[in-house]
């Protein structure tokens, strides 16, 4: 991949805006990473697990198994929250800035590599500048994020794992009939496995997400070779996974755990969790992991009604018709415009219409989202979730887990929407005035410029630091317990 001088000031001028915007979101946690934490209290649960998968290992135990909880019975972790992908960087700051920052920090690297990965993978769908950026905006600030940064739950601010495996493949999609497509299906396998120890969760939103895109790019490949080739590369890459996840883990210890041993949740808690049927409940409150925001609610409403009553249609001519039904190994690379030869073809750009597709995607996450049922007039409508929560024994608890998802597919939607319209605005200001301002109102409409709740954590009280420098081993017990 060959990137321009341009192409890399302005990706560092995109990373550089994600940076100071996450530092927006997470004010004033930002300035007191070493001593506040967010005003939520799961804070604790990923201290802990990051003290104890280091404690393990300098211990030579298995960080997948412990008794330290719940003393004396012995846990399996593969199913717990560990998300040991965050831990490498915890052993770097950890020792130079203490506990605290290294987790807090967690929350700012994640917004900034959500924002700046959705902008990139947006471009790569050929979406326009301004759009793009906006998009990131979307899905980094989105109230879901904002939510799970209140609640410090690291295992669920993992969105960028969306983009950034969707990039990979369509790398990989790229380059199937080259040599370089072998090392593009490793890293997908690299990150696979990343995902997977980010949380289970994240690997079900691939599923949703990549498991499509792949079949796209298999329809889309030319040939019965090519894409027999794509299948290779896409068994390659889950094998890299497999492999990583069965030496390091988390596979061995999945393996070994029982899930009988777990009690299963009602319906009723997937109720609680899940989105309403309501669409204008689709603005939550401050700090609510619901919903997506009235804007993005708009927006695509809009999109849709474009799409399906054609309200607006652009002529295409015979070469541009022909440039977007090519197979996608011969379509432009990421961050490239198309120019014409003439001058009178300065500036264009086609743009794949693949906007139906993110809709269609969009769709089985969004029905998900919604819970195990609805109720229409009195009647209770059994939705697919029910097929989910039994297949899992009642432990996949929180049906609006899916709304990231379905939230990234309807700004790919939204994005190639609008894309043909924006650039028929002449004027560059006028194009950033118009975005600008609605991205103002998405900032205003999902509360990021309201402080992020913030509080102290419990002081280390000194029983704590004398029992630890004694050579004798305690069971603490701490009331109340759950």
């Amino acid at each position: 991949m060959n990137l321009s001088w341009r192409t890399l000031t302005r990706q560092s001028a995109v990373l550089l805006f994600f940076a100071l915007l996450g530092v927006i979101t997470l004010s004033p946690l930002i300035f007191h990473l070493g001593t506040q934490v967010p005003g939520e209290i799961d804070f604790f649960h990923f201290n802990w697990n990051y003290w104890w998968m280091r404690h393990a290992l300098e211990t030579g135990q298995n960080p997948y198994y412990t008794e330290m909880v719940m003393v004396p019975f012995r846990h399996n972790l593969a199913l717990h929250s560990l998300t040991p992908v965050w831990f490498p960087l915890y052993l770097i700051v950890e020792p130079i800035a203490g506990q605290l920052v290294a987790t807090n920090l967690t929350l700012w690297i994640s917004v900034v590599l959500t924002g700046w990965t959705t902008t990139l993978f947006l471009r790569q769908q050929k979406i326009h500048h301004a759009l793009a950026l906006s998009g990131g905006v979307i899905l980094a600030l989105s109230p879901n994020m904002r939510g799970q940064l209140l609640g410090t739950h690291l295992d669920l601010i993992g969105f960028f794992w969306m983009p950034v495996l969707l990039l990979l493949w369509d790398r990989v999609a790229r380059q199937v009939t080259q040599a370089g497509g072998i090392g593009w299906a490793a890293l997908v396998g690299l990150a696979l496995w990343g995902a997977w120890l980010t949380d289970p969760v994240v690997m079900v939103w691939l599923a949703l997400l990549l498991g499509p895109f792949a079949l796209l790019t298999f329809f889309q490949a030319e040939g019965w070779r090519t894409r027999a080739r794509l299948v290779f590369l896409g068994v390659f890459a889950v094998g890299i996974m497999l492999a990583l996840a069965w030496i390091i883990g988390p596979l061995q210890p999945l393996l070994d755990s029982d899930m009988d041993a777990f009690s299963p949740l009602s319906y009723q808690t997937a109720r609680d969790y899940a989105l309403s049927l309501k669409v204008w409940e689709w603005q939550p409150q401050q700090g609510e992991p619901r919903g997506f925001g009235m804007l993005l609610v708009v927006v695509t409403g809009i999109a849709l009604v474009m799409l399906v009553g054609r309200l607006f249609s652009l002529p295409l001519d015979r070469k541009t018709r022909a440039q977007q039904a090519a197979p996608l190994h011969n379509t432009l690379p990421p961050f490239s415009a198309q120019r014409g030869k003439g001058q009178g073809d300065r500036g264009k750009q086609s743009f794949p219409l693949n906007g139906r597709f993110w809709l269609l995607v969009a769709l089985p996450p969004l029905i998900l989202a919604l819970g195990p049922d609805i109720t229409v007039n009195g009647t209770q409508i059994p939705l697919p979730f029910r097929l989910l929560h039994n297949l899992t024994s009642g432990q996949y608890r929180v049906a609006g887990r899916f709304v990231p998802v379905a939230t990234l597919a309807l700004i790919v939607f939204a994005g190639q929407t609008f894309t043909p319209w924006i650039t028929r605005l002449r004027r560059p200001a006028g194009r950033g005035l118009l975005v600008g301002a609605l991205l103002l109102v998405y900032l205003a409409d999902t509360h990021t410029f309201v402080p992020l709740d913030v509080m102290s954590p419990p002081p280390p009280y000194q029983f704590y630091t004398a029992m630890r420098h004694e050579n004798a081993d305690y069971v603490v017990l701490e009331v109340p317990t759950s």
